[in-house]
């Protein structure tokens, strides 16, 4: 069972879950109607607006490896998905390795981090953080182009409690589901880089390759000139 800390306004929710593992506290569940500092993947800012979305960050003690902590990401993503598809009857997809689209929009982000134990190469602790965007949202220009919001896509008007409980039921059950592995079907059937020919961004690097599995560990497989790769780490871009 998860303990419910809310706040009103917060930096970022992943910040303070963090802060909190630091003091030796675990099975926390961080919420926020607002985040004035909320952060996605490769250091980007998370548009967190007041009122119009679900943004909390879940700090666990997963009992995976540290090499293994896409899958933490992975089955954040499909219990996301599911939900969602759930409670509005509206179709979800995924783009590798963290990002939830309804109607090629991105709608939910997921930022998962954490410490690793050097000696036994497992999580100390993690926290998998997720913003998603419920109600209608105010996105400036640039953004509306590349996001949007479960009311627009569906026109469901969600209740955010009831769509945070129905997520931390589903979290219940993560370490059962992280040792069969078995959502990882559900990842696949809804992941919509698979197959597709896409731009990858590494670190500094930048190249073109064609997606061909996710593999059990949650990591991306690629071709690239005449190459296949394991990318278990980094981004992907692909035209919608």
């Amino acid at each position: 069972m998860f303990t419910i800390e809310k706040h009103k306004e917060i930096n970022s929710t992943n910040t303070r879950a963090k802060e909190l593992a630091a003091a030796g506290k675990r099975n926390i569940c961080v919420t926020a109607d607002y985040q004035t500092g909320g952060r996605g993947r490769m250091g980007r800012q998370f548009f967190s607006p007041e009122g119009s979305g679900l943004y909390f960050s879940l700090l666990i003690s997963p009992a995976v490896k540290g090499e293994d902590g896409a899958l933490l990401t992975t089955f954040a993503a499909v219990c996301v998905a599911e939900v969602l598809e759930e409670l509005t009857g509206g179709e979800t997809a995924i783009k590798w390795v963290n990002d939830v689209y309804m109607n090629g929009k991105k709608i939910c982000g997921i930022l998962t981090e954490g410490s690793v134990d050097y000696e036994t190469g497992k999580f100390a602790y993690a926290v998998i953080g997720i913003g998603i965007n419920v109600g209608k949202t105010a996105f400036s220009e640039e953004l509306s182009a590349i996001a949007s919001d479960v009311e627009r896509e569906t026109g469901v008007k969600l209740d955010k409690d009831l769509l945070l409980n129905r997520l931390l039921e589903r979290f219940e059950h993560m370490e059962e589901a992280l040792r069969s592995g078995d959502f990882m079907e559900a990842y696949r059937k809804k992941c919509f880089v698979l197959g597709r020919e896409v731009t990858v961004l590494r670190g500094t690097e930048r190249f073109a390759a064609k997606v061909l599995d996710v593999n059990f560990r949650g990591e991306l497989v690629v071709e690239t000139e005449g190459n296949v790769i394991t990318l278990s780490s980094g981004e992907v871009s692909v035209r919608m």
